[in-house]
């Protein structure tokens, strides 16, 4: 049997801020689903919970039990460089 490799805590962080760039509120179902289908695996929820909690209040805002989103200064920043590049 084969192990499963383990994810890199920042390649959950990383597939979460992509899926948050647009600055949307989302849920940590949403948030796991979407990590889950950018990285081609199923990804605990804990995972998520986790990139969510022990990363500076900078890059995630919690605005309701359950819910966050990206920190603003992000989400303009990639709005900037979308529009550098488009």
């Amino acid at each position: 049997m084969r192990a499963r490799r383990r994810l890199s805590q920042g390649s959950v962080q990383e597939a979460i801020i992509a899926y948050l760039r647009d600055g949307q509120e989302a849920s940590v179902a949403e948030i796991r689903a979407a990590v889950s289908e950018a990285l081609g695996r199923e990804v605990p929820p804990s995972s998520v919970r986790s990139s969510l909690r022990l990363n500076d209040p900078l890059v995630f805002t919690r605005t309701n039990h359950g819910r966050y989103r990206l920190n603003s200064r992000l989400v303009a920043a990639g709005a900037s460089e979308r529009d550098r590049s488009g």
